[in-house]
């Protein structure tokens, strides 16, 4: 085997640095803020770490302030969109996720914006990707997701379904954290813990070795209006 020269390996590793897919990580303090948009947060000028999927509804997804916090206005479509950021966090050292909601309009079976959370085991085969039609290949590799949900019943809070994997799709577990028209428009503070719900949803998975990949916000179609108002997410220990 031929030795690759000083400066071809130099070539190598300054391309192979270039293509590399920047994280958002973990800081001192145990905490990553996902999302607290400031007031020039577009989704047509994302940062390196952000990703958009689909569609971008109309109207787009827009900054607004309430005079305590600065938060991201999603409308549901008639198309899938999702905003999601590529993150790099060890889901039993930052189990907690934590955010602020403020939901409007949707259905009886609940609101069409959720939160959706990637999860890699370590060790995973490398696949193409998610073979899920929602995501694609700007998405990092995943084995599973955890969907959080505001459902048509505040009665469904607290629940959790697990999905198996079907031919194409990934395990999904889908959590209420909130739900009833009654607790529309007003803002809720969510603190989940996120290794908590993955025990229940797959009980015989050892996450000692899984990693959270991606957070984001996604948009299913619907026929009636659906906003929701976000600000503070994070994931900390």
């Amino acid at each position: 085997m031929t030795a690759m020269r000083p400066g071809a390996a130099a070539v190598l590793a300054f391309a192979l640095a270039a293509c590399a897919v920047p994280n958002a990580r973990v800081g001192l303090d145990g905490v990553l803020v996902v999302l607290q948009p400031r007031p020039d947060f577009s989704v047509r000028r994302l940062p390196d770490d952000w990703v958009t999927v689909g569609a971008t509804p109309d109207p787009a997804p827009s900054v607004a302030a309430d005079g305590i916090d600065t938060y991201l206005t999603v409308h549901a479509g008639t198309k899938t969109f999702a905003l999601m950021r590529r993150v790099e966090a060890r889901l039993l050292a930052t189990p907690y996720l934590g955010w602020r909601w403020n939901m409007a309009g949707g259905t009886d079976a609940g609101h069409a914006v959720r939160l959706t959370i990637g999860l890699l085991d370590a060790g995973t085969p490398p696949q193409r990707f998610s073979g899920l039609r929602l995501f694609g290949p700007k998405v990092p590799q995943f084995s599973r997701t955890i969907t959080v949900t505001w459902g048509g019943s505040a009665l469904m809070r607290g629940h959790v379904q697990a999905q198996p994997a079907t031919r194409g799709k990934r395990p999904v577990a889908r959590y209420t954290a909130r739900g009833g028209r009654e607790n529309q428009n007003r803002w809720w503070d969510e603190t989940l813990d996120l290794s908590s719900i993955h025990a229940r949803a797959w009980p015989g998975l050892d996450m000692r070795a899984t990693r959270i990949v991606f957070i984001g916000i996604s948009a299913m179609p619907t026929a009636r209006p659906a906003v929701a108002r976000l600000a503070g997410l994070r994931v900390s220990r």
